[in-house]
């Protein structure tokens, strides 16, 4: 099992690496997106021991290289397609995000009983995706 934090890091990245050159490749993992691909290496590779379920790289990731990532999506933003789709792609994302919003809520709650005190953590996630 790989245990260092930084080893930890590295194999992470040459998942992300394995899952974008699939996606490149293969029109089956093209079909899936290299998200989903890397997301399922991942937890092949945790589950046969490969990479620990706790490490210190997953708590780099989860706080600021998560922030840091979302900066540099938004930075490659095209401001000019984004002001031509103008207001209908705004009301159309607003409608949506509502939508997810108010699904999540009730599958909250109507959920909380049969899984506990963590709903929430899942509410949030669903509402998230």
């Amino acid at each position: 099992m790989i245990s260092d934090p930084l080893a930890v890091f590295l194999a992470l990245a040459v998942v992300v690496l394995v899952a974008l050159e699939l996606e490149a490749r293969f029109p089956l993992f093209r079909a899936l997106g290299s998200a989903l691909v890397g997301i399922l290496i991942g937890m092949l590779l945790s589950n046969t021991g490969v990479l620990p379920g706790e490490s210190e790289a997953y708590q780099l990731l989860m706080g600021p290289g998560v922030s840091m990532g979302v900066v540099l999506i938004l930075l490659s933003v095209d401001m000019g397609s984004v002001r031509q789709a103008g207001p209908k792609m705004l009301g159309a994302f607003g409608f949506g995000a509502l939508g997810t919003a108010i699904g999540a809520l009730v599958g909250g709650l109507s959920l909380a009983g049969m899984i506990g005190p963590d709903t929430w953590k899942l509410t949030g996630q669903f509402t998230g995706t």
